[in-house]
């Protein structure tokens, strides 16, 4: 029985011991796939800053024509497709307030359609109001003399 005792403690240091050294094992791989990673995203800023510095027109002199001439085409294709998108975009707000326009005209011809008998009423009253003037009335000047009218 102290044997098998033995044995199972010798089996559990040892175990223990691999598994101390797995743990370092991985931590280890763990730190170089991380120090990789770092690398490989650090060069990748490295390119996007240079691609920028170069759309952004700095350090051309060392540029050849052609070089120079891809950029242009680069940069006229992306300016292409900005305008594109922003012309999209102006279609689309056109379209939303030509749908805004429609629903406020519809919803003033229905406020309209509300108002219309209390406009009358209040037509119907002004008119009992105030008295009826015909627009065919003409002002006329008139004299009045007295006497004969032949010793005018």
């Amino acid at each position: 029985m102290q044997q098998t005792i033995e044995r199972y403690q010798k089996y559990n240091k040892n175990v223990q011991v691999n598994s101390s050294n797995n743990n370092k094992l991985i931590e280890q791989r763990n730190s170089q796939q991380m120090e990789y990673e770092a690398a490989k995203l650090a060069k990748k800023i490295e390119n996007l800053e240079a691609s920028k510095r170069k759309l952004m027109g700095e350090g051309l002199e060392s540029r050849s024509i052609d070089e120079l001439q891809t950029t242009e085409n680069l940069l006229e294709k992306s300016l292409h497709n900005i305008r594109a998108k922003k012309n999209q975009l102006y279609r689309e707000k056109i379209e939303q307030l030509k749908q805004k326009e429609k629903q406020l005209l519809e919803e003033n011809e229905v406020l309209c359609e509300k108002c219309r008998p209390r406009q009358l009423e209040q037509q119907n009253e002004q008119r009992e109001i105030t008295p009826y003037t015909s627009p065919d009335s003409y002002e006329v000047e008139t004299q009045l003399q007295i006497g004969r009218p032949d010793l005018r």
